[in-house]
C-alpha cells in the first residue's frame, strides 16, 4: 500500500533507477536508491503516494490492473496498490 499523507516528498533523496509511465501517461512511478517508490501525477507534477521498501528496486512495471510491480536485482518482487484515479480520470 502506498502512503498518501500530507507530507509526501517532492523528489527522491538519491539516484533514480526506474521511471515507468502508465498506458495513458497520466501517472508514472519512480524507484530510487533511497529505497522508495514514488507515484506521480504527470499533469500536475505532484507526488500522489510513496512506499518505502527494504531494498533498492532495479525494475518495475504497471500491472494490467494498475498496480505497481517492482523488483530488485536478486529477484524479490513487490506488488503495490496504486492510489485510485481521481474522478473523471480513466484508469
Amino acid at each position: 500500500q502506498m502512503d498518501t499523507n500530507d507530507t509526501l516528498p517532492s523528489a527522491h533523496t538519491g539516484t533514480v533507477r526506474v521511471i515507468k509511465f502508465d498506458r495513458q501517461s497520466l501517472r508514472m512511478f519512480t524507484c530510487g536508491d533511497d529505497k522508495t517508490v514514488l507515484l506521480w501525477d504527470c499533469h500536475r507534477g505532484t507526488c500522489l503516494g510513496r512506499s518505502v521498501l527494504p531494498k533498492k528496486m532495479s525494475a518495475g512495471q504497471f500491472g494490467p490492473d494498475g498496480r505497481i510491480i517492482v523488483g530488485d536485482k536478486t529477484g524479490d518482487v513487490y506488488c503495490l496498490a496504486a492510489v485510485p484515479a481521481e474522478e473523471g480520470e480513466e484508469e
